[in-house]
Protein backbone atom coordinates (compact mmCIF):
# COMPACT_ATOMS: atom_id res chain seq x y z
CA UNK A 1 0.00 0.00 0.00
CA UNK A 2 1.24 3.61 -0.28
CA UNK A 3 2.94 5.14 2.44
CA UNK A 4 -0.12 7.23 4.03
CA UNK A 5 -2.42 3.95 3.83
CA UNK A 6 -4.23 3.51 6.91
CA UNK A 7 -6.41 0.25 7.85
CA UNK A 8 -10.45 1.38 7.82
CA UNK A 9 -10.44 -0.17 10.61
CA UNK A 10 -8.07 1.83 12.76
CA UNK A 11 -9.73 5.31 10.67
CA UNK A 12 -12.88 4.22 12.50
CA UNK A 13 -11.44 4.15 15.82
CA UNK A 14 -10.24 7.64 15.37
CA UNK A 15 -13.88 8.79 13.94
CA UNK A 16 -14.86 11.79 15.95
CA UNK A 17 -18.41 13.96 15.64
CA UNK A 18 -18.08 17.86 14.72
CA UNK A 19 -21.31 19.43 15.34
CA UNK A 20 -21.49 21.78 12.66
CA UNK A 21 -24.36 25.60 12.53
CA UNK A 22 -25.92 25.83 9.33
CA UNK A 23 -23.64 28.12 7.01
CA UNK A 24 -20.50 26.35 7.62
CA UNK A 25 -18.38 24.97 4.88
CA UNK A 26 -16.04 22.08 5.27
CA UNK A 27 -13.15 20.81 3.32
CA UNK A 28 -11.29 17.51 3.24
CA UNK A 29 -9.51 15.07 1.15
CA UNK A 30 -10.35 12.07 -1.07
CA UNK A 31 -9.51 9.54 1.48
CA UNK A 32 -11.64 11.26 4.79
CA UNK A 33 -14.57 8.50 5.71
CA UNK A 34 -16.98 11.48 6.27
CA UNK A 35 -20.97 10.93 6.63
CA UNK A 36 -24.37 13.30 8.31
CA UNK A 37 -26.49 12.00 10.93
CA UNK A 38 -30.09 11.31 10.78
CA UNK A 39 -32.47 14.49 10.99
CA UNK A 40 -33.42 14.63 14.35
CA UNK A 41 -35.34 18.11 13.90
CA UNK A 42 -36.81 19.91 10.65
CA UNK A 43 -35.83 23.13 12.32
CA UNK A 44 -34.97 24.09 8.40
CA UNK A 45 -33.48 23.26 5.37
CA UNK A 46 -29.69 22.34 4.94
CA UNK A 47 -28.06 21.60 1.70
CA UNK A 48 -24.65 19.69 0.34
CA UNK A 49 -22.65 20.62 -2.58
CA UNK A 50 -19.71 17.99 -3.53
CA UNK A 51 -16.66 18.95 -5.80
CA UNK A 52 -13.54 17.76 -6.52
CA UNK A 53 -10.28 19.25 -7.85
CA UNK A 54 -8.24 17.63 -10.50
CA UNK A 55 -4.44 18.72 -10.85
CA UNK A 56 -4.18 20.83 -14.24
CA UNK A 57 -0.97 18.27 -15.06
CA UNK A 58 -3.20 15.34 -14.68
CA UNK A 59 -5.48 13.66 -17.10
CA UNK A 60 -8.91 12.62 -15.53
CA UNK A 61 -10.28 9.47 -15.59
CA UNK A 62 -13.50 8.48 -17.58
CA UNK A 63 -15.80 8.82 -14.82
CA UNK A 64 -13.91 12.28 -13.75
CA UNK A 65 -16.05 14.10 -16.59
CA UNK A 66 -17.77 16.79 -17.21
CA UNK A 67 -15.23 18.90 -16.07
CA UNK A 68 -15.48 22.42 -15.77
CA UNK A 69 -13.01 24.77 -16.21
CA UNK A 70 -12.52 27.33 -13.11
CA UNK A 71 -13.45 30.75 -15.60
CA UNK A 72 -16.50 29.03 -17.42
CA UNK A 73 -19.50 30.43 -16.67
CA UNK A 74 -22.03 28.89 -14.09
CA UNK A 75 -22.95 25.54 -15.52
CA UNK A 76 -27.51 26.12 -16.93
CA UNK A 77 -29.82 24.74 -15.23
CA UNK A 78 -29.95 21.54 -17.26
CA UNK A 79 -26.38 20.81 -17.23
CA UNK A 80 -26.31 21.16 -13.23
CA UNK A 81 -29.60 18.88 -13.44
CA UNK A 82 -27.68 16.61 -15.77
CA UNK A 83 -24.05 16.20 -13.68
CA UNK A 84 -26.43 15.58 -10.48
CA UNK A 85 -28.10 12.87 -11.88
CA UNK A 86 -24.94 11.23 -12.92
CA UNK A 87 -23.39 11.93 -9.86
CA UNK A 88 -26.73 9.91 -8.41
CA UNK A 89 -26.09 6.70 -10.61
CA UNK A 90 -22.44 6.55 -10.05
CA UNK A 91 -22.67 7.10 -6.13
CA UNK A 92 -25.66 3.75 -5.88
CA UNK A 93 -22.29 1.75 -5.08
CA UNK A 94 -21.42 3.76 -1.82
CA UNK A 95 -24.93 4.55 -0.90
CA UNK A 96 -27.14 1.82 -1.93
CA UNK A 97 -30.60 4.12 -0.74
CA UNK A 98 -30.13 6.01 -3.87
CA UNK A 99 -31.13 3.18 -6.06
CA UNK A 100 -34.78 4.42 -5.67
CA UNK A 101 -33.60 7.27 -7.87
CA UNK A 102 -32.09 5.39 -10.41
CA UNK A 103 -34.94 6.05 -12.77
CA UNK A 104 -35.44 9.48 -12.80
CA UNK A 105 -31.71 10.05 -12.55
CA UNK A 106 -31.84 8.05 -15.89
CA UNK A 107 -34.22 10.21 -17.48
CA UNK A 108 -32.66 13.32 -16.52
CA UNK A 109 -29.56 11.97 -18.12
CA UNK A 110 -30.86 11.42 -21.17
Amino acid sequence: PAPHYVPTAHRLRAIRAIAVPRGVAFGWTFDVLHWGRACLSADGARRAISMEFIAVDHSPNRDEFPLLPLDAAFPSFSDRLRMIATAVVGYEKFEPGLIRYRAVAKRLRA
